[in-house]
């Protein structure tokens, strides 16, 4: 079944870290994958699916390519700050990730928008390669991400860390002053 209620609400608290931030948004990421895959696998769509259609293309419309800024115009900058070669090859991996994920996700949010409305047909077969592709492939990246991004974060200066921290409250507080 299906849980009414997800989604996201674009807060500009959260953990102090960096670390933590990225964590608690690798979290959201994957808990909205697995209600993405759940829609993909329905028979059919009812106010349930909808509410769950609207969570999914809401998470990845708005908070989703919060997550990508944060780590393009946030930290990749701080982290080429340091001159470290490991560090920009990582930074292009990345980055090349991105860069496959973006073409990926505009495809599936345009498919999650129809299913917010009654009458939505299920998905395809299509829909359901494509969703596996682009799950795959954000999972790859937040593995990775977790195991040589996060430590090189880390390790940078704390007044850096903190610069981060303070711009990404302050992007989240732009998209929902509420």
């Amino acid at each position: 079944m299906i849980r009414l209620g997800l989604g996201p609400r674009m807060i500009a608290d959260g953990p102090a870290d960096v670390v933590g931030r990225l964590a608690d948004c690798h979290a959201r990421i994957r808990h909205h994958l697995e209600a993405a895959r759940l829609l993909a696998a329905a028979a059919e769509h009812d106010e349930r699916h909808r509410a769950t259609a609207r969570a999914v293309h809401s998470y990845f419309t708005r908070a989703f390519p919060l997550h990508v800024e944060d780590e393009d115009g946030l930290i990749a900058p701080a982290l080429a700050r340091e001159d470290d070669p490991e560090s920009r090859r990582l930074l292009d991996t990345l980055g090349d990730q991105h860069a496959q994920l973006d073409v990926l996700h505009a495809l599936l949010v345009d498919e999650w928008s129809a299913w917010c409305e009654e009458g939505a047909r299920p998905a395809t077969d299509a829909h359901r390669s494509l969703l596996a592709r682009f799950d795959a492939l954000v999972t790859a990246h937040l593995e990775l991400e977790e195991r040589e991004l996060f430590p090189r974060i880390a390790a940078l200066p704390e007044p850096a860390r903190e610069a981060i921290v303070t711009a990404m409250a302050a992007a989240r507080r732009v998209r929902d002053p509420a």
